[in-house]
């Protein structure tokens, strides 16, 4: 693929100006537009859909299957400049794999997406410019609320407290890398079925944007949500959420239970019982994952990993580490070439963290 970076106009994905006469019903939904990447022949198959509501809001999904046998570890898919009606309300999250980003305006350095970190943005218009990491497929989502209608869906001085909680109150601000539970994020993934007839449709997808601004809300304000007088599933959620925004030292079963108002065997049930694991089984795989990703974007030596997740010797690390990826940590070293500075990626070793936290606004 050509260094030369390619500039794509595609206002037209957005524009709302047949929003009126294509929806007779505030919230309808407007046909959902489909545009396929233009990777080289045998690199990769890739979508990006945009499904848009009458009362401004807009969906976006993207999928990208790599194939890793022939394409680049990393492609550089362009620059997309785009402007808005209006200001909005924007938030990106990435599902799987991991990518960087910059804007030569609003975010000019490269910044580094992954699961986990969500960029959020109120902005009236962007130009991003973004690289793809091939070793791993990726999905993304994308949420855009005119700021009219997020006051009118929250209240002005809800919308204003949360901005304002995620850093970003100020208009043309950019928080690119706040940490939030995937059980919120994915909420957006999931709030979409064109299975349903358009009104079922409309207001499948609308009750799931206000119940990904709930969640949101709700994890801004208490930064853990702890449920002690809801059912056991939504005590095994809280506990969930927990275990993956903690850093550090590994929490015990006796402390959990302390925290979230059951017995120790009780919480492991009702934890299992939700998520088919246990916690400490659930908390080894999501530890393991981390370390991945700090394979993937860092250069930690592996025996500092494994110890700052938690194993005594280096070799049961390698061990855990190949059973559950099929191979060894060596093989996800790092191919992307990018200016990782402290204000990108928290260098999780030195600073005592054992999760990557790239400017992460303070709760």
């Amino acid at each position: 693929m050509s260094d030369k970076v390619q500039v794509h106009k595609i206002e037209w994905l957005l524009d709302s100006s047949e929003v009126e006469d294509a929806a007779s019903e505030v919230g309808a939904v407007i046909e959902t537009k489909e545009v396929s990447y233009p990777y080289p022949e045998g690199w990769a198959e890739g979508y990006s859909s945009h499904t848009q509501t009458s009362d401004g809001m807009e969906l976006v999904r993207s999928s990208h299957r790599f194939f890793r046998n022939v394409c680049p570890p990393e492609i550089n898919v362009g620059k997309f400049s785009v402007k808005l009606a209006e200001p909005v309300f924007a938030v990106t999250i990435v599902h799987r794999g991991s990518l960087a980003i910059s804007d030569p305006s609003l975010l000019p350095k490269k910044t580094l997406r992954m699961p986990g970190l969500d960029l959020f943005a109120h902005i009236e218009q962007y130009s991003l410019e973004q690289s793809f990491n091939t070793k791993t497929d990726l999905e993304l989502s994308a949420l855009m609320i005119p700021m009219s209608q997020l006051n009118i869906l929250m209240g002005e001085e809800l919308a204003s407290s949360m901005l304002n909680t995620i850093g970003i109150e100020k208009f043309n601000s950019f928080n690119p890398s706040l940490k939030v539970p995937p059980s919120i994020s994915n909420i957006l993934d999931d709030c979409l079925d064109n299975r349903l007839t358009d009104k079922l449709k409309a207001l499948r997808l609308h009750s799931g944007v206000l119940e990904y601004l709930c969640s949101l809300s709700l994890y801004l304000d208490s930064k853990v949500v702890t449920l002690h007088n809801k059912p056991s599933r939504s005590r095994a959620k809280a506990v969930h959420d927990h275990l993956i925004t903690i850093d550090g030292k590994t929490p015990t079963l006796a402390g959990l239970s302390k925290r979230f108002g059951a017995s120790p065997n009780q919480l492991n049930k009702e934890f299992m019982d939700e998520y088919h694991e246990s916690i400490f089984s659930f908390l080894t795989n999501h530890r393991l994952e981390q370390a991945k990703y700090a394979l993937e974007l860092g250069h930690q030596p592996i025996k500092v990993i494994s110890h700052t997740i938690g194993y005594s010797h280096v070799n049961h690390f390698i061990t855990a580490f190949k059973r559950k990826f099929g191979l060894p940590p060596g093989a996800f070293r790092s191919g992307l070439s990018i200016d990782k500075t402290d204000q990108e990626i928290d260098a999780w070793v030195v600073r005592g963290k054992w999760t990557l936290v790239p400017q992460q606004t303070d709760q």
